[in-house]
């Protein structure tokens, strides 16, 4: 709605109501700003950006996990986001640069763009995850667990393998915690 804008999309989510539909929202926020600087074909992307034939390629395919949420962006309010989306020299940004109250949010869906930077190189985000402020240590080996069983088309031996890259024996244990959610959820 806000064309991609991270912080105009954040503001908009402090205006609802309870804590669950704001944390859910910042949630949905932080995937959109990855999946559109990662994917910039994603249908959503294509409709901000006015292509519509690019959106109509992509209807109905793609990223499967995000739904048939493209045509939100036909309500898109002007020109494109001047916030820059990620950073490959700052693998914590744009959660390095929002406010505590988005962190959890943000730190949730980070491996996800650590991963793409990083050319998937689980050990190396599992170092960045441990950069991360104390309160959201945990949250971010939760999500590269995630992606780890995204990665691994939910392969047990493959995530448990991938999640090892992780060295410290309790940051690992949250790895397996997401991988075996994801597995769950998918």
């Amino acid at each position: 709605f806000h064309g991609h804008d991270l912080p105009d999309a954040l503001q908009g989510c402090d205006l609802l109501s309870s804590g669950f539909e704001r944390e859910t929202c910042y949630q949905g926020a932080f995937m959109e700003n990855v999946v559109n600087a990662i994917m910039p074909h994603h249908p959503a992307s294509a409709l901000a950006q006015g292509d519509a034939h690019a959106a109509a390629g992509h209807a109905g395919g793609g990223h499967e996990a995000h739904g048939e949420h493209g045509a939100h962006a036909e309500h898109g309010a002007g020109a494109a986001s001047t916030f820059k989306a990620l950073d490959p020299d700052d693998l914590l940004y744009p959660c390095s640069a929002v406010a505590e109250r988005y962190w959890n949010a943000c730190y949730s869906m980070q491996t996800s763009a650590m991963l793409h930077h990083t050319g998937q190189d689980v050990a190396r985000t599992a170092q960045e995850c441990g950069r991360v402020p104390a309160t959201q240590r945990t949250t971010c080996f939760i999500s590269l667990g995630r992606d780890i069983s995204g990665m691994t088309s939910q392969d047990r031996a493959a995530s448990r393998e991938k999640c090892a890259a992780v060295a410290d024996a309790a940051d690992r244990a949250w790895c397996h915690v997401g991988a075996a959610t994801n597995m769950l959820n998918v």
